[in-house]
């Protein structure tokens, strides 16, 4: 299989392990696995060295100094040699069938910029959180084209979610790998321009794991309001410049709202504490009514946090309804099959902190 795994790592010696195992144990394993260790403190190159005596795919490179996990990306880039790229974090996990479900794809419909699927949200005690993505671009798996794309893009987004993105690694070089200044969206932009320009192919059955946790590169920014807002603004301006012409002007706009929901709800996620005095009010910004709304339903007991996610909902308009309430029933009725399944996995997986491959 022509396909390279990059991986960047930063202090996730205890976690890597899972990560590479899973790897290493597709169905068709990736001809190589890159590991940019970005400056790690903790016993990761040990970990690494060890893995890399033991299997020949994997190749450690290092940054001396911390970078950012967006520059670890983009070195690994430099230096994979397959067909097709994919970028999972040491804390994120494939299920066996990823790779090979996506190179054959892929192949299939040669038109496409990239595949992705299903993700399971877990905790660091590997409790399931959600299902992703929420709003589905199709039931069965099958190729999205461009002229779709921008049908389906008005009304749902946040389809195509990272750790199961399998890029055609010449079109990623050709648009310049991942930007640096745009941090935990780096591949977001990525990924909607190559589906608005190419089309990709989409697979609803759940391929991979993520992990949720406040530490986590994304948390950062929808916990801290100054960077969400300046990231917000980045997106934006970015989009306005990359995206197709004829949408880039009124899609600009409409991902900036959503990002702000996003980031809003991330930090009403996040902060186990009152979800709107200092947390979420900053993040979503907004007029003195949001504000004041925001203090006064974070406060109404028991529904606080359904009431702000409401708010926010109305305010921004990140969606159509309709799409919200035809994807809520969908994932009523096929959410808790997926919990069973996923749960078997993590159960027969789970990593014992001691563990090393």
């Amino acid at each position: 299989m022509s396909l390279s795994a990059v991986i960047p790592n930063f202090n996730h010696a205890k976690l890597l392990p899972r990560s590479v195992n899973a790897l290493l144990h597709q169905s068709v394993p990736p001809s190589e696995i890159i590991i940019v260790d970005d400056g790690s403190t903790d016993d990761s190159i040990s970990v690494i060295e060890k893995l890399a005596r033991e299997h020949g795919s994997i190749r450690l490179i290092r940054h001396e100094k911390n970078s950012g996990t967006v520059a670890a990306i983009n070195t690994g880039l430099a230096v994979a040699s397959g067909e097709f790229v994919f970028f999972p974090a040491a804390d994120d996990f494939v299920l066996r069938e990823l790779t090979e479900r996506a190179v054959t794809a892929l192949r299939a419909y040669p038109q496409a910029g990239l595949f992705c699927g299903g993700v399971v949200m877990v905790d660091p005690d590997d409790r399931i959180v959600a299902f992703r993505p929420f709003t589905e671009p199709a039931r069965t798996a099958r190729y999205v084209t461009p002229q779709e794309v921008r049908r389906l893009i008005l009304t749902s987004d946040n389809w195509i979610v990272g750790p199961t993105v399998v890029y055609r690694r010449e079109l990623l070089l050709a648009i310049g790998g991942f930007d640096t200044q745009l941090a935990s969206f780096a591949d977001g932009i990525i990924v909607r321009n190559l589906a608005l320009l190419h089309g990709f192919y989409f697979d609803p059955d759940i391929l991979a794991g993520c992990m949720v946790y406040p530490q986590s590169f994304s948390a950062g920014y929808a916990l801290s309001a100054n960077k969400s807002r300046a990231l917000i603004n980045i997106v934006r301006e970015r989009a306005a410049q990359v995206f197709p012409e004829d949408i880039c002007r009124a899609y600009s706009e409409l991902l900036a709202r959503r990002l702000r929901f996003t980031a809003s709800r991330l930090s009403l996620l996040y902060d186990a504490g009152n979800p709107s005095a200092d947390g979420v009010s900053n993040v979503f910004g907004g007029s003195a009514i949001d504000w004041r709304m925001l203090w006064l339903l974070g406060r109404m007991p028991f529904i606080n946090r359904a009431a702000v996610l409401g708010w926010m909902f109305v305010r921004t308009r990140p969606f159509g309804v309709w799409s919200v309430i035809n994807s809520w029933w969908n994932h009523r009725l096929h959410d808790p099959a997926r919990r069973i399944a996923i749960g078997r996995f993590l159960a027969s997986t789970r990593l014992v902190e001691s563990e090393r491959l």
